[in-house]
């Protein structure tokens, strides 16, 4: 009953028409005949006409309602299809009955593959003479926190506390106030919530994340980072490999046994007195270096800045911590100006070129992403080459 009114409302504009029409028609039978039952035809005529013009529109509107009811609900039913509805096309890792391995490129080249930096590196990769060191810019463009998102983070809380902060304070001296103020545990929990928030997007399936664990084995058996988030470990698990992470010097000895280990040069939250942030913790890194501390993960690190070269990727030449490393860098080689390693960044010319003078690096100009991406590729197609490439 409900539709019913509901048509007669939708068809108003019809229904006065039909009845302006039939009025007319009983009008005229009514003054210009001289027979009654003339008039009573008319007036008859009228009614049907009414009648007819009512049940064919109640019977369009009543199709209309069910095509559209019909519609809606298969679209609903579509939404919860168990079957995934597909993006636009994405090159993804495929299988392999040996390993799982990303798929070569089918687009132009990129102008990366032409840089004689990356083909000076794929031939060091080759002879298995490589490490691979990890920065935060790998992980931000994932999705993770950046540097200064949690600045502004610290910035709020400090500010929020009736603090005066400087416009250019630094992560390390935003985090020393605001241990200072609200202890260490407080800084901690902070920072562990921005970063808890962001893992539930999933950024080890993002990015640079998506490539790594398709990398050579010897290339990534032990990698070097000073991130605090656990992406990397979570992007050899969702591709079917084990992966160690190494907080404390005591652990190296896990190196030899394990599929992939992941030393994190600055702690993380699972470590007792949390990660590497502060200006105090900062100097006890830069304490390590400077001495070559033996028993400690930057005196091991030195250690394998001597034996392979080491590409860097996710820092830029501003960064402090790259700073921290190249001087270990220096120390290790006992050479100041060798270029044995590799800096991977959105560079401009000009950066690159100073990358080369007072870094000692050789920089290739890519993001970390694009990076990955084309050396597992390159090096996919040399293993299906017979160790060849172009």
């Amino acid at each position: 009953m409900n539709e019913f009114w509901k048509v007669v409302r939708e068809s108003l504009p019809e229904i006065i028409g039909g009845l302006a029409v039939a009025l007319t028609l009983a009008l005229i039978g009514t003054v210009f005949t001289k027979f009654g039952w003339v008039a009573a035809v008319f007036v008859a005529a009228s009614v049907v006409v009414i009648l007819a013009l009512f049940l064919w529109l109640y019977t369009r509107k009543r199709i209309s309602v069910e095509v559209t009811a019909s519609t809606l609900e298969h679209k609903d039913e579509l939404s919860r299809s168990p079957f995934p509805t597909f993006p636009s096309v994405q090159m993804e890792p495929f299988a392999t009955p040996e390993k799982s391995q990303p798929p070569l490129s089918t687009t132009t080249p990129s102008p990366l593959l032409e840089s004689p930096a990356f083909k000076q590196l794929l031939y060091f990769v080759r002879r298995k003479q490589c490490r691979l060191f990890i920065g935060s810019g790998v992980s931000s463009e994932a999705g993770m926190p950046s540097v200064q998102e949690l600045q502004e983070a610290l910035r709020a809380e400090l500010v929020e506390m009736g603090q005066a902060i400087r416009t250019d304070a630094t992560l390390p001296e935003l985090a020393t106030a605001l241990e200072r103020i609200a202890g260490r545990p407080y800084l901690i929990n902070v920072l562990r919530r921005l970063f808890d928030n962001a893992l539930r997007g999933r950024p080890w399936e993002q990015g640079a994340y998506r490539w790594i664990p398709y990398l050579p084995p010897d290339l990534v058996q032990v990698i070097y980072t000073t991130n605090w988030d656990d992406c990397l470990k979570r992007a050899f698990e969702a591709a079917g490999q084990t992966a160690h992470e190494i907080r404390y010097p005591n652990e190296l000895s896990l190196i030899p046994q394990a599929e992939h280990v992941i030393v994190k040069m600055h702690r993380d939250f699972q470590a007792s007195e949390g990660p590497v942030i502060s200006e105090a913790d900062y100097a006890i890194v830069l304490n390590d270096i400077q001495r070559g501390t033996a028993g400690t993960l930057w005196g091991h690190l030195a250690d394998q800045l001597a034996q392979f070269r080491f590409v860097f990727v996710g820092y830029s030449l501003g960064d402090p911590t790259l700073k921290l490393i190249l001087r270990a860098v220096e120390l290790s080689v006992g050479t100041v100006g060798e270029k044995r390693h590799f800096l991977v960044a959105p560079l401009s010319l000009e950066e690159a070129r100073a990358a080369e003078r007072w870094a000692g690096v050789y920089p290739i100009i890519a993001g970390a992403s694009e990076f990955f991406q084309k050396l597992a590729q390159e090096l996919q197609e040399a293993r299906r080459n017979g160790g060849r490439t172009n």
